[in-house]
């Protein structure tokens, strides 16, 4: 009977060690795949915060977190598409995430 108790307490044990690291992987799977580098589009990329600067001085990121402009060319990060947007008069608009 007490082997029967040890058997059932070390197979718990087992169990919920295994059980606690696919949580943590979840978590951290979550946290990466929901974290966004600062300043880049969250479905759209709001162009106008950068109509106070000159085209040519626009002060974009280094980043690399392409996208995809109306024109089917991708850009490096939103802000270079919000720079063709300016030069285009709005006529090149964000299309989505990621290379085209």
């Amino acid at each position: 009977m007490e082997k029967s108790l040890a058997s059932d307490s070390n197979s718990t044990s087992l169990t919920m060690k295994i059980s606690g690291g696919f949580l943590l992987l979840f978590a951290l799977a979550h946290l990466c795949l929901a974290s966004r580098v600062p300043g880049q589009n969250l479905g759209k990329e709001d162009c106008s915060i950068y109509k106070k600067f000159p085209v040519s001085a626009i002060p974009c990121p280094v980043t690399y977190f392409p996208v995809c402009g109306s024109d089917y060319m991708t850009y490096g990060n939103g802000c270079h598409l919000c720079i063709e947007n300016l030069k285009t008069n709005g006529k090149v608009t964000y299309l989505r995430d990621g290379h085209c």
